[in-house]
């Protein structure tokens, strides 16, 4: 980049308005409040103990893996 701009001051400016916008997205990523939505019940109705021993929908023709028919 250096090689380019031939200004060291603009690309120390770049570089560093690069990294403050990362700092700014993993700040918000990590620290702001999020919904946990893993317990949460199904669009469907079925609750979370019962969605674990579901079939999945891509077999792989194992019968032993399967948990519920």
């Amino acid at each position: 980049m250096q090689d380019k701009i031939h200004n060291w001051r603009t690309t120390a400016l770049l570089l560093t308005s690069i990294l403050i916008g990362a700092f700014v997205c993993w700040f918000c990523g990590i620290f702001l409040h999020s919904v946990d939505r893993f317990n949460e019940e199904s669009e469907h109705g079925v609750p979370a103990t019962e969605r674990s021993n579901l079939r999945p929908l891509l077999d792989d023709g194992n019968d032993e893996a399967r948990t519920s028919q």
